[in-house]
């Protein structure tokens, strides 16, 4: 058990990266929007507002970290059953976050 444990951390980490990095290409311009609308309003206005820089995980935004930490997972060699449960661990905690 600790062999496989050791084999499949890396594993999980890379698929974890991939899954960052396209969670934060996908929701990069809508933050960007969000905070470029807020300065032409502070300008015009004169005040000091707060942005609002949540981002909702929508149905699409799921579909592409889930497709980029698969395919981090089958690059890794995972075979298909594999590469799913790691991807929908990932995914799964993205919309967990307290798990």
């Amino acid at each position: 058990m600790d062999t496989a444990l050791g084999l499949l951390t890396p594993i999980a980490v890379l698929v974890c990266a991939a899954a960052r990095d396209a969670l934060i290409g996908t929701v990069q311009d809508e933050v960007a929007g969000r905070i470029s609308r807020l300065l032409r309003r502070v300008r015009h206005r004169g005040g000091a507002e707060e942005a609002d820089t949540s981002v909702a995980l929508t149905v699409e935004t799921l579909a592409v970290v889930r497709e980029a930490a698969l395919r981090a997972a089958r690059s890794a060699g995972l075979d298909d059953t594999e590469a799913h449960a790691l991807t929908d661990a990932v995914t799964g905690a993205l919309l967990n976050p307290e798990r």
